[in-house]
């Protein structure tokens, strides 16, 4: 039997009050006597037919080990949720949840992949932003940005994901099919500026040093900037570019 809903329990005490029976309420609203007679003592002692508060289910943590959950996860940004639930006797989901609930929300996500960055890296950064901070758009627009990117035929560079529900492993559209002898990819290169763009190019095979500075720099980067000189040429410092010194200008 399922509970009156509130617009019935209102219904129902408005029928009482004008003067209908018990019997007759119970039957119209399919519940029992013992339900109707709750909500007429109910409506007496509080004026109201609204749901008394519930506690619920009790917490399994304190909020002194809500604030260890957040510092710990705080100071070990990889350490995993499974690993910290023994700590606290609780599971790994009571981990997450409490995570999330905390006054700025910490959330699992795919870790961003960078260099290594030593100290005097971190300053020179700050310092070029500081630089360039008040940089309008015309001297933007002066400054090419290049960067070189690979794309596989059979599979993802990084970590894919597939939305599914319980049951649908194996169908068909969460199936990502993969070839086991590899299927092939291309690295191409391309840079832009303002409203411009280098032509695309097609790097074949491996890219070394040597190739990247014949091929992409002096062949196409050079070329282009000349067209459009004066540029500041803004390097995405990949490490092949720095074995050589030898770039023509």
């Amino acid at each position: 039997m399922e509970r009156l809903s509130e617009r019935e329990r209102n219904q129902a005490i408005g029928m009482l009050r004008c003067g209908v029976s018990v019997i007759n309420v119970k039957k119209l609203f399919n519940c029992s006597r013992n339900t109707v007679h709750e909500l007429v003592r109910r409506y007496r002692l509080t004026g109201d037919v609204h749901d008394r508060p519930r506690p619920g289910r009790p917490r399994a943590t304190t909020q002194r080990d809500d604030r260890a959950i957040v510092l710990t996860h705080l100071l070990d940004r990889f350490r995993s949720a499974t690993l910290t639930a023994p700590t606290f006797n609780v599971t790994a989901q009571t981990i997450r949840n409490q995570l999330r609930a905390c006054q700025r929300p910490i959330r699992a996500r795919r870790p961003y992949t960078g260099g290594i960055l030593t100290l005097r890296h971190h300053h020179a950064r700050i310092g070029w932003a500081r630089a360039h901070r008040y940089w309008r758009r015309r001297d933007w627009n002066t400054v090419p940005f290049s960067d070189e990117s690979r794309y596989n035929l059979s599979h993802a560079d990084g970590r894919a994901r597939v939305y599914r529900r319980q049951g649908e492993r194996f169908a068909p559209v969460c199936v990502r099919q993969h070839d086991r002898f590899g299927g092939g990819g291309v690295m191409v290169w391309g840079g832009i500026m303002g409203r411009q763009k280098t032509r695309l190019i097609v790097i074949r095979g491996n890219l070394n040093a040597p190739r990247y500075i014949d091929e992409v720099l002096n062949a196409k980067a050079i070329q282009f900037m000349r067209r459009n000189a004066p540029v500041v040429f803004q390097h995405d410092n990949a490490p092949v570019v720095f074995q050589h010194d030898n770039i023509s200008t």
